[in-house]
């Protein structure tokens, strides 16, 4: 029996005459050790008779519910964690109201086991945790119409959140549903595959209208979602504009942070390059502008970047913050928004790990394949709450067609998508626009700036065309690393050392410019039954 939990749920090279060497790219650079997390949505090859296999963490929500039937079986079902109370953890799991059912008596709560982060049933994993449920509530389910198939279990036990056990966001009431567009659907239902039977597997499906539903079963409270031509089909589990990345799955990002006084804070993205093929760097690429304020440039004292950060809105232990000891930026046009890159020198190396990486820069007559994946990533503004996570868009290159007029240029591409919903926004300046060529990711894009509303149709968001640059990148790079930089234009600063900040000091930098993380909209109805839950149990 198949039971899938729906869940609807982003020039030159280098001719210097041997003066200046090739850039050399690592061999770390554009490897996530999580590749396959950040375009699993693309990459189907591993697909699963209309599905892929789940990789530990993906889903952070899925429960596995057990109930025993009768002797020698066990019903199954599949369930996710949801919290309506913002809280940094929850006792709460939504599943359907036919799970809990067997024949006409529903079951007793004691007899429904929940499995959390066991993606393969077949083997036990120490990191699995198995509660019992304490109580339930199910809505006035019919089981002839299949209407109100809703339920929320409590479990013994409430679970704190780690960013391998997480809640499902829950739509807002008033939600407008992405008919024609493709979502995720989730479960360990059976397969044709024998040797991969009790995987949890993700398959894409597509939400339809309810002509497409069979007419003895259509209410007004179902959703139908499938794919017209069979087989399976993909979905980008957007977030107003992209999907929150997997930590590590985009090793070469950085968040810079520009304090401006006490209670407020200037921030930018940037990414980890290296020039010399060493398994460390220490130069950041991002946009010129983020160093200005008020048409001067900031002190490199006042920088700092979070490498290894994935939530900005709290501490994370495989986080660290440097201070920035150099930059120096092109000549930057703030008008034109013409040289919009520069490079930051940072006080120390940092080496190369699965979680730290820095991205390959492009070769100058590198052409895109035309089926290129390509994204954008960054920390930047959303129209829904901001969680603080480093999100992730699938961008579209255009012709310079697509540019406004004002800003067509050859050291410009221009990237958006012509029915809109997503695209950068305030807060991803000099984050990459990075696309994946022979398996490796590179480099083709700083974010500088978008022209109109980010998530409107027919707009588009403009980036540095990084390989206009690769011979500047080069010799600023060089110059930096070997700090011979000379104070002697307005867009260099010589070089001054700062130690290495306390993590305290760069928590509470972050704690000024974010609030705390596990904020929520939870949808009315729901929000109501979990209210009625704990009201009419108020005693467990």
């Amino acid at each position: 029996m198949i039971l899938f939990f729906y869940i609807v749920s982003f020039s030159f090279l280098l001719k210097l005459n041997l003066i200046l060497s090739e850039i050399v790219n690592s061999p770390y650079c554009g490897k996530s050790v999580h590749q396959e997390k950040l375009t699993y949505h693309k990459k189907i090859q591993n697909r699963i008779v209309g599905g892929w296999k789940a990789y530990d963490g993906s889903l952070p929500w899925m429960v596995h519910l057990t109930f025993p039937a009768e002797e020698g079986f066990s019903q199954m079902c599949g369930g996710s964690l949801i919290s309506v109370d913002g809280k940094n953890s929850t006792c709460l799991v939504l599943t359907a109201a036919h799970c809990v059912k067997l024949g006409n008596q529903y079951k007793e709560p004691g007899d429904i086991l929940v499995a959390i982060r066991q993606n393969h049933l077949k083997h036990a994993r120490d990191e699995a945790i198995f509660l019992h449920v304490k109580n339930y509530v199910s809505h006035f389910f019919h089981e002839d119409s299949l209407e109100n198939d809703i339920a929320i279990l409590r479990l013994e036990k409430w679970v704190l959140f780690t960013k391998y056990v997480r809640p499902l966001c829950l739509p807002s009431a008033n939600m407008r549903l992405p008919f024609g567009e493709e979502c995720y659907a989730a479960g360990w239902g059976r397969t044709n595959v024998e040797k991969e039977e009790g995987m949890l597997k993700i398959v894409k499906m597509q939400l339809q209208m309810s002509k497409f539903c069979p007419r003895q079963f259509i209410q007004e409270k179902m959703l139908c979602a499938g794919n017209l031509g069979g087989g399976h089909d993909v979905c980008n589990n957007r977030i107003v504009g992209g999907w929150n990345s997997h930590p590590g799955s985009i090793p070469w990002m950085v968040y810079l942070i520009f304090p401006q006084d006490e209670l407020h804070i200037q921030s930018c993205g940037g990414t980890l390059i290296s020039i010399d093929g060493e398994n460390r760097t220490s130069l950041v690429l991002t946009a010129a502008h983020c160093l200005m304020m008020n048409n001067k440039y900031k002190q490199p004292g006042n920088i700092y970047v979070a490498v290894g950060q994935h939530n900005v809105k709290r501490a994370e232990p495989e986080a660290f913050f440097l201070s920035v000891k150099n930059y120096v930026s092109h000549f930057y046009h703030n008008t034109s928004f013409e040289n919009d890159v520069a490079i930051l020198k940072l006080e120390m190396p940092v080496v190369f790990t699965d979680h730290i990486r820095p991205v390959c820069l492009p070769k100058v007559n590198m052409e895109l394949p035309s089926d290129a994946d390509c994204y954008a990533s960054g920390w930047g503004e959303t129209h829904e709450e901001d969680h603080g996570y480093l999100k992730v868009v699938q961008a579209k290159l255009q012709d310079a067609s697509f540019c406004p007029k004002e800003y067509r240029s050859d050291n410009m591409i221009c990237a958006g998508n012509l029915e809109g919903g997503h695209s950068i926004c305030q807060g991803d300046s000099g984050g990459p626009l990075f696309c994946l060529i022979d398996d490796r990711f590179y480099q083709i894009g700083i974010a500088s700036f978008a022209y109109f509303a980010c998530d409107l149709p027919n707009t588009a968001a403009v980036f540095v065309r990084v390989n206009t640059y690769l011979e500047w990148i080069e010799m600023a790079g060089r110059k930096l690393s070997l700090s011979k930089i000379k104070n002697t234009k307005r867009e260099t600063y010589s070089s001054i050392y700062l130690p290495k900040i306390q993590s305290t000091v760069a928590n509470s930098l972050l704690a000024k410019a974010y609030q705390s993380p596990f904020e929520k909209s939870p949808s009315r109805l729901i929000a109501a039954m979990g209210d009625e839950f704990f009201k009419n149990n108020s005693n467990l």
